[in-house]
């Protein structure tokens, strides 16, 4: 399918790099990782991946690691302490790492450029209702009290990496005007194996002996499925110059634990509470434009809980 395309990947190395790197792979592409560390590449590198050191902070290491590519997947982030980090430092190092990335993309002259958002980009504010995307975006304005506290996308992920990802791709649509040519995913939230950040919070509470579990409903997609959403924006060139959302339907959170459970073989008396709240993204445009097929909750979690 991508047969004798070059395509990069930065931050192939990481929890959902290294599942896009593979899923490209499996599609017949020559992919090229641009990674920080060489040496945690070793087992992309013995799949069939070329590696190419470049921080995101050195413009001149990423125009030299994006020479050559038929595209490149804006996939890394700073490394910066996380969404549990300082917000203004979060967002001023994504905005300078982003504008790195694209620059180097243009200077480079690489025809296609697939960008990795978020849903947390949306201003979400009320429930029960699925969110296409030309919803509106989070601001600067928005960004400020009191309209913080009516943001339901608390409930997804912290403001400040919310708030990074709207700033990030509010430069990658500025640069279509030099040329760029985008492709913008916003998936999430996102789980499967090297996860450790929503899986890892879902063991935790799976290790107590009770766990009251509310009955909210929130949205999984997981990482081999943002992938193949990636695939499909490389071979749709229809795709280019718009945005998808890249999630699976509202499952409530007992239902996560319960899952989790039946896999592990153990775990706590779950206690459910009734709360007839849930957060839903329109995901039919990847459903159509890009060919995405969301596995259940069930393959995803035994793919993501395998040793």
């Amino acid at each position: 399918m991508l047969q004798g395309m070059r395509v990069g990947v930065t931050g192939a190395t990481g929890f959902l790099g290294t599942h896009i790197a593979r899923e490209l792979l499996d599609r017949g592409a020559d992919v090229v990782g641009i990674v920080r560390s060489l040496e945690r590449g070793a087992e992309l590198e013995a799949r069939g991946v070329t590696l190419r050191r470049a921080d995101l902070m050195d413009p001149e290491a990423l125009v030299a690691a994006a020479e050559g590519l038929d595209a490149l997947v804006s996939n890394a982030s700073p490394a910066v302490g996380g969404s549990d980090g300082d917000p203004q430092a979060l967002i001023s190092a994504d905005r300078r790492a982003t504008q790195n990335v694209v620059s180097a993309s243009l200077a480079a002259g690489v025809p296609r450029f697939v960008h990795i958002s978020s849903v947390a980009v949306y201003r979400m504010r009320l429930p029960w209702r699925s969110v296409r995307e030309d919803h509106p975006r989070r601001t600067a304005a928005g960004r400020r009290w009191p309209r913080r506290w009516l943001d339901l996308g608390a409930l997804v992920t912290r403001p400040g990496y919310a708030d990074s990802k709207a700033v990030s791709e509010e430069i990658v649509w500025a640069a279509t005007a030099q040329g760029l040519r985008p492709t913008v995913l916003r998936p999430g939230p996102v789980y499967g194996s090297r996860d450790t950040k929503l899986l890892g919070r879902y063991l935790a509470a799976m290790e107590q002996r009770i766990r009251v579990v509310p009955g909210i409903g929130l949205p999984h997609v997981h990482a081999g499925d943002v992938a193949a959403a990636v695939v499909g924006a490389l071979v749709n060139e229809q795709s280019i110059g718009r945005a998808y959302n890249v999630t699976d339907a509202p499952r409530s959170l007992l239902s996560v634990a319960r899952t989790v459970r039946a896999i592990r073989g153990h775990g706590p008396v779950l206690i459910g509470i009734p709360l007839p709240l849930w957060i839903a993204w329109d995901n039919s445009a990847a459903q159509r434009d890009l060919g995405v097929r969301y596995r259940s909750l069930d393959d995803g979690m035994r793919e993501a809980l395998a040793p």
